[in-house]
């Protein structure tokens, strides 16, 4: 392919190009907001495309000057561009948080910056999304995904580019450029529907847009040059593809699959189709001068102008005042929006223009790359060193130690006390053992753990290697307690996981081993379940079940101990039938010829406990949730009907959590969840007692082997 010079015109300010920005923001801004827009999803492509065709005619330009690719000019331009916006908004950002006083969102927003400035964003919200400690409050930095994936597109590109003109100068670069495009392609289309997340995040499957964008720049005056192709109305059939896809797309499921490619390829059309050449810039294709003529209304392009900054902030500002309790109702959104109009305004022309235009940062290639690097080195450190920081806390020796309780270890015997009255063999044991269940004023100065520490209270058994996360399938051994004493099997989901502090200390005092075998999100229950984090059907789950059985018949334990929390059938999102479920984990239990004990499900807290009482400090009541909301006809109802039906004996903890009316947020001075519905390990091993005498008198009940 012989190199066409590229006319003058070509590098010309396009203001229908800043009107596109307009476009696409508008469609990110308006979602957010809570507007039903169901193809909105696909304003980050359009961005990509964009930015693919204005990165690579850049380069491309330099390439065909014969100056080849200055690598220090590219990042230095990259650098005054991109980070001192994003440095403001994650800087501010983390700044609002502070004035929570909660530890927990405060290191997890900063570890989110830091992730940020390091161009590494999508990764991070990536594995948060399969991460079952995850938050279930978003991120306020959450749409920085997408810078990631363009700075990872930024460090690439010049380097295989340069590669490719070396090789074969124009026509190296098409073959490169196509390749990224269609290989792009196939991943999205065949990741997104068994992998979901990492298909919306990462660069591979999103690279298609950015790889499109390049191609135009590559071949847009060829195709202009060419009677035929200008007669086709690129410009106009782009937009219509837009709106089509806009209109069409069931939201951000099942996104980018086909549709994200093909937004792609709309977003070129449409630049492309507007495009012009020749000195006066009056040849374009059929449609492009209507086109040209509407993206360059000043409205979008005074939104466009903005684009960039108000991408940044508009999220922030849309969500973080439901981080202090209020209300996001019509009226306030539409007050968040227009702040965030106005405080991206005031970002472009305070913090982006001076940048781009050299203060502080110069603009001198070298010294940009030298005060640019230790600047943002510096704040990812600094945002780091805040993230970890109650991670290191809470990893200290003796951080989920509460020296106040120790575990007795009486002669089995059978106790009237423990079983609650009823006129069949089968009664629920009550699990007792608490007094002090806090449900107004403050919180106590002397709480354990303490704040900064609730969130990672957790006995974090997955990081052992001794369960399995969303994707695993094979059932991994590991030890607790005594090992060679009587052995338990622990069956379940993470609502077992958070018992093996109190069980791991119970076996180590009275002679038990303890097997851990759980999967996260997984119910020991013979349905279709489906994973809401992956966004697809759990078959992992299912296979898993089926090893389970399994590795327990190899095992041979005395007791099995069984414990997870409410899940439904896949495609019955909104059903609850407690007898249905029983029936399904009976067919289960069928399976497992040994004596079986059930622990039925803890409540949930509805709140995010750590974070509601940081938020709270004075007044615990607004972290308080009744009971009934807390249980509800969910996993305790069906647990209890499981072990009726089965004659099987079951601890109900509710006299221990919930006596009441009313479940509280601190029991006996400690925190009862590290999250909304997992016990913190304190609260765990605070129950050891109650809980090691009861599973004492099941054990000694228990047949001869």
């Amino acid at each position: 392919m012989k190199s066409t010079p590229r006319q003058a015109s070509e590098t010309q300010f396009r203001p229908e190009i800043e009107g596109l920005r307009g476009l696409a923001v508008g469609l990110v801004v308006a979602a957010h907001a809570g507007l039903q827009i169901p193809g909105a999803a696909l304003g980050p492509d359009i961005f990509f495309a964009l930015s693919g065709y204005l990165i690579v005619g850049i380069l491309l330009r330099g390439l065909e000057a014969g100056h080849g690719i200055s690598f220090r000019d590219f990042y230095a331009r990259r650098i005054r561009r991109i980070a001192p916006a994003l440095a403001a908004t994650i800087l501010l950002t983390v700044a609002v948080v502070a004035l929570l006083n909660d530890p927990t969102t405060l290191a997890r927003t900063a570890k989110d910056g830091a992730a940020a400035l390091a161009g590494a964003a999508n990764i991070t919200f990536g594995l948060q999304a399969v991460d079952y400690f995850s938050s279930t409050e978003p991120s306020p930095l959450l749409p920085l995904w997408s810078i990631g994936v363009e700075e990872q597109f930024y460090l690439l590109v010049p380097l295989l580019l340069g590669i490719a003109w070396k090789i074969g100068q124009r026509r190296a670069i098409l073959i490169t450029l196509a390749v990224i495009a269609i290989g792009s392609t196939a991943a999205a289309v065949l990741l997104t529907p068994t992998e979901p997340i990492w298909a919306y995040y990462l660069l591979p499957t999103r690279a298609y847009g950015l790889a499109v964008g390049g191609l135009l720049a590559l071949l847009e005056t060829r195709i202009l040059a060419s009677n035929a192709l200008r007669r086709i109305p690129l410009a106009p059939i782009g937009l219509a593809m837009i709106v089509a896809l806009t209109l069409l797309l069931p939201g951000e499921k099942g996104y980018p699959g086909i549709a994200g490619p093909l937004s792609g390829v709309a977003s070129a059309a449409l630049v492309g189709g507007m495009a012009t050449i020749g000195l006066r810039g009056t040849v374009s294709a059929t449609g492009g001068r209507a086109m040209r003529a509407l993206f360059s209304l000043a409205p979008l392009r005074a939104i466009g102008r903005i684009s960039y900054s108000l991408y940044l902030v508009h999220w922030p500002i849309l969500i973080l005042p439901t981080y202090f309790g209020l209300t996001m109702n019509e009226g306030a959104t539409a007050l968040a929006v227009a702040a965030s109009v106005l405080v991206a305004a005031l970002m472009y022309r305070f913090v982006e223009q001076p940048f781009r235009k050299g203060f502080v940062l110069s603009l001198v290639p070298g010294t940009v790359l030298r005060r640019g690097g230790v600047v943002l080195a510096s704040l990812v450190l600094t945002l780091a060193g805040v993230g970890i920081a109650p991670d290191v806390a809470s990893a200290e020796p003796g951080a989920s130690d509460d020296p106040g309780v120790s575990i007795v270890t009486p002669t089995p015997s059978a106790s009237a006390e423990l079983v609650s009255p009823s006129p069949t063999p089968w009664a629920p044991i009550s699990i007792g053992g608490t007094t002090v269940h806090q449900l107004t004023g403050a919180v106590p100065a002397n709480i354990k753990p303490t704040l900064g520490r609730a969130a990672g209270d957790a006995d974090n058994i997955l990081n052992k290697k001794c369960s399995r996360d969303h994707y695993g399938e094979t059932v991994p051994v590991c030890y607790y307690g005594t090992k060679g004493g009587t052995r338990i099997v622990l069956l379940g989901d993470s609502h077992a996981l958070h018992w093996m502090p109190a069980l791991d200390a119970i076996g180590k005092a009275y002679n038990y081993e303890i097997i851990p075998i759980a999967k996260v999100n997984c119910a020991f229950m013979d349905v279709k379940l489906y994973a809401y984090r992956l966004g697809k059907s759990y078959t992992s789950c299912t296979k898993w079940r089926a090893n389970v059985v399994t590795k327990i018949a190899q095992l041979n334990p005395a007791l099995v101990i069984l414990a997870h929390t409410w899940y439904r059938e896949e495609g019955k999102p909104n059903e609850i039938r407690p007898q249905y479920y029983a029936d399904a984990v009976g067919r289960m239990l069928d399976k497992i010829p040994f004596p079986t004990l059930i622990f039925s499900d803890t409540p949930f807290g509805q709140n995010n406990i750590p974070t509601c009482l940081a938020r709270n400090r004075s007044n615990v009541a607004k972290c308080v949730v009744t009971r009934s909301a807390a249980y509800g006809q969910r996993g305790h109802a069906r647990d209890l009907l499981v072990a009726e039906q089965r004659n099987l004996p079951i601890f109900d903890f509710t006299a221990a959590l919930c006596p009441g009316t009313k479940c509280a947020p601190i029991i006996d001075g400690r925190v009862v969840f590290h999250d909304h519905h997992h016990l913190t390990t304190t609260m765990a091993k605070y129950l050891a007692t109650p809980l090691g005498a009861a599973l004492a008198q099941v054990i000694a009940n228990l047949p001869p082997r």
